[in-house]
């Protein structure tokens, strides 16, 4: 569900030497010495976080716990949870129970580690399949879809043979009823194989040169296009992203601004980026930045959203973002609002009003250590991961919102 949060204290070692002075630039109309100290200086070249007001608290109930970290995913109106050799799901206002009828067709004791699309008809998940023995490692998944047939509704497996990932599964939403997996190591440029639709493969991606094996971001517009994302440089930094619109022949390349607050200093490093897991109308990134101290340490300088609109991109800040941990997951929901995870749970609106959301009184208190690590909508109801760590054990516990499920799934019961 993400990488654990960073402290907001947290420094990484950088090679390069210390930037140029950081001497802010004034813009202003007057001369510069006749720019008064109390009036309010604009410079054009960076942001300012927007401000933040604390949401009322939901009514927050705890559905479960387990000592494996669990995986959320929300699909339509139904959301599940995946530990290590179980599935469960729940509708609004329901208990969530182990699957039996949403799992038809899935072999037993095999972990869901991803799920997407919309449930029932365009539903898809990877199972984890077991270690690499040879060469450098790594893991073995299988894709599947949920498919109504003459024998009933199932899960039924598409990839002939496992596929091999690093970490997770390569597989990604696309356009409706289709699903794609990158094929990193078929190069120079990005392989693509598509699931589900007329059967009509796509063409490779071309990615900017020096890009990593695999791009650090792929996601997939619901009109179908199709993002590559790599940071192929730092200092100064350059991210580049490979478009390709639905029905194109050709990608386009072009670099992600690079965004930077106004009260710090220039930007050495993007980092962190990350795509909503639902896949929406417009192109979206979440990340980070970072600056170089004057002791030759890197220090995170902010946190963005950068989103597609008339074939540019824009930056906008995200409240709190110096201090305020990595983003562990993102997600938009059916209203439009925005979810971010930090070491905050964070929602913009629709209409850009950013509000940070009251976390279950468990999760607060200075003896524990929390760590958020997902967050999912469906209806009125939002779905919460936390990790606590005591004495060095974590526990894993899953909270939902609203009204309390009757009959009630028992508080805390073991997943």
């Amino acid at each position: 569900m993400g990488l654990a949060c960073s402290p907001a204290e947290s420094v990484v070692r950088v090679p390069s030497a210390p930037p140029p002075s950081r001497e802010e630039v004034v813009v202003s109309d007057a001369p510069v010495s006749e720019v008064r100290r109390e009036e309010v200086v604009v410079r054009r070249d960076c942001l300012v976080e927007p401000a933040i007001s604390e949401a009322p608290a939901p009514a927050w109930h705890l559905v479960g716990t387990t000592d494996e970290m669990p995986y959320l995913h929300a699909m339509g109106s139904v959301v599940f949870v995946s530990t290590d050799r179980k599935l469960y799901d729940a509708t609004a206002g329901e208990p969530l129970v182990a699957s039996t009828t949403r799992a038809l067709g899935l072999p037993t004791r095999k972990r869901v580690v991803r799920m997407f699309g919309a449930w029932p008809d365009d539903a898809w998940l990877a199972t984890f399949e077991g270690e690499m023995t040879r060469g450098g490692g790594g893991h073995k998944f299988h894709l599947w879809r949920w498919s109504a047939g003459a024998g009933g509704d199932r899960w039924v497996r598409l990839t002939r043979a496992v596929v091999y990932g690093d970490g997770a599964p390569e597989f990604y939403p696309w356009s409706p009823g289709r699903a794609l997996e990158l094929r990193c190591g078929d190069g120079p440029d990005l392989g693509l194989r598509a699931y589900g639709g007329d059967g009509v493969q796509p063409r490779p991606l071309v990615r900017a040169r020096h890009s990593s094996f695999c791009p650090q971001v792929f996601f997939a517009t619901g009109a179908g296009d199709v993002f590559a994302v790599d940071e192929v440089r730092s200092d100064p930094p350059n991210v580049q992203v490979s478009r390709r619109c639905a029905g194109c022949d050709e990608a386009e390349i072009s670099g992600l601004p690079v965004p930077r607050l106004c009260d710090q200093g220039p930007t050495w490093s993007v980092w962190g980026l990350r795509a909503p897991r639902s896949v929406g109308a417009e192109a979206l990134l979440a990340g980070h930045t970072s600056v170089v101290m004057d002791d030759g340490l890197g220090q995170q300088s902010g946190t963005f959203l950068l989103r597609r609109v008339d074939d540019a991109w824009e930056s906008e800040a995200v409240p709190g973002g110096v201090a305020g941990g990595t983003i562990d997951d993102v997600v938009t929901a059916a209203d439009g609002a925005l979810w971010l995870v930090t070491e905050r749970l964070l929602r913009r609106a629709a209409d850009g009003a950013w509000t940070s959301v009251p976390l279950p009184d468990a999760l607060r208190g200075p003896d524990v250590r929390v760590d958020l690590r997902g967050v999912a909508t469906i209806a009125e109801e939002v779905w919460l991961v936390a990790e606590t760590v005591r004495d060095g054990e974590s526990l894993w516990s899953v909270y939902r919102s609203g009204a309390a499920p009757s009959p009630g799934a028992g508080a805390g019961r073991p997943l």
